[in-house]
């Protein structure tokens, strides 16, 4: 009976520690500001953002929008738009919890994007941002943090 008892106290235990409810939320890991700390320039390697000639923030809000704020020695803008989630499985990377694709609803200078029409992000379970732009040259990786 003992042993019946202890088998069934651990099945029970490994049933509830598996649960993926872990209380996490990715709208609220989501929301809030994100500043640009590094990029990453492929060949050229690591640069800290105080070693760029450019700022970036990100805001996102709990509505599903956002705020994107750029500052460069010859243009300063803000354009704005719509944010969609989708958490990743498991077996997509032990990296990646959630990926965004940000869609713009207004026009600025697209020379500062990473696409036409969207940027895509990947927000880590260590809880670091970043985008990888692999349509402009030297691929960049920009990495931001939450303030």
């Amino acid at each position: 009976m003992k042993k019946v008892t202890i088998a069934i106290l651990m099945i029970a235990f490994v049933s509830f520690s598996c649960d993926k409810d872990d209380g996490f939320s990715p709208v609220h890991a989501i929301q809030g500001e994100w500043d640009m700390v590094k990029a990453n320039y492929g060949l050229t390697g690591d640069f800290s953002a105080s070693e760029l000639n450019f700022k970036e923030q990100y805001v996102f809000h709990s509505d599903g929008s956002f705020v994107k704020k750029y500052e460069g020695e010859d243009e300063t803008f803000q354009i704005s738009g719509t944010y969609t989630y989708r958490e990743a499985e498991v077996s997509d990377s032990s990296k990646a919890r959630v990926y965004l694709t940000l869609s713009y609803t207004n026009e600025a200078n697209r020379k500062w994007m990473c696409s036409e029409e969207r940027e895509d992000f990947v927000l880590t379970h260590a809880g670091e941002l970043f985008k990888s732009c692999r349509e402009l040259a030297d691929f960049p990786v920009y990495y931001f943090d939450k303030k």
